[in-house]
């Protein structure tokens, strides 16, 4: 209505980039999944300890640097099949899977390049030159001890549901967002995610 009256551009773009953030168990998440489809994206907030890093998971991927999807590697090169480059050009990320425990139920959280980079202020390719093997692909060397030493510790994760999340082999909540446990939680009622996140989340395994 305002947009017709006044000739100015409607508000409805920006409102896409607000959710309303609600705290929830992971039981009460868990149970969301499976009773109630979401139509929409939504965000929840999930405080619960990190119990377990899925090590044999890895940490990491090669991303096609203009679409962030996995790239497939061939014995020459890799090749993105998201934007049919057989040649494209490769930038690493984080893509972390741990277990989440409060004192209702566990579940799996799967944190991204961005939020990854963000908590520990190294970007992907930085801690891949910090544990540098000889002969060894990134994506198959040590998980960085930083990412391994989240285990004990307790977060506040914003999670994202979203119809990937209502798959049958897709169990896994991609976060959004952490405040480690020295941060107070956040206070506003609406939160704006700021745009992208850079994941890569067409398929629980980090695959396309």
């Amino acid at each position: 209505m305002v947009a017709r009256e006044t000739g100015l551009p409607s508000a409805a773009p920006l409102l896409k980039s607000y959710a309303k953030v609600e705290p929830v168990t992971i039981a009460e998440l868990n149970s969301f999944i499976t009773t109630d489809p979401p139509q929409q994206e939504i965000n929840f907030l999930c405080t619960g300890r990190v119990s377990r890093v899925e090590a044999n998971k890895g940490w990491c991927y090669v991303a096609c640097s203009k679409c962030s999807k996995k790239l497939q590697r061939t014995v020459t090169s890799f090749e993105c099949a998201r934007c049919s480059n057989p040649h494209a050009v490769g930038s690493l990320r984080y893509r972390v899977e741990m277990v989440v425990t409060d004192d209702t139920a566990e579940g799996t959280f799967v944190c991204f390049d961005g939020v990854m980079t963000k908590l520990h202020n190294l970007r992907a390719s930085e801690a891949a030159q910090l544990l540098a093997e000889e002969g060894v692909n990134p994506e198959d060397s040590v998980m960085p001890p930083f990412v391994a030493g989240m285990e004990g510790k307790t977060y506040t994760f914003q999670v994202r549901v979203k119809s990937y999340n209502f798959t049958v082999n897709h169990q896994t909540f991609t976060v959004s967002r952490i405040i480690n446990e020295v941060e107070g939680a956040p206070a506003p009622d609406f939160f704006d995610d700021g745009g992208d996140d850079n994941d890569d989340d067409d398929a629980p395994n980090g695959t396309i």
